[in-house]
């Protein structure tokens, strides 16, 4: 885990996200780094029927 104060000091901002908002979505260009600072977050994706697949939470 990169330093809140290092992350600032290059420019970082910290943003808040409510319990349904999504983040990140597959086949999107990744063009930030996120780091959780409190709280957790799913990473999931879903198959071709729907289904959830829980890749992890953190």
């Amino acid at each position: 885990m990169i330093a809140t104060e290092l992350l600032e000091k290059y420019g970082a901002v910290k943003k808040f996200f409510n319990k349904s908002d999504v983040v990140f979505e597959e086949g999107n260009l990744a063009t930030y780094y996120y780091q959780i600072i409190s709280g957790e977050i799913k990473m999931s994706n879903y198959n071709d029927d729907g289904r959830e697949c829980i890749q992890g939470i953190f």
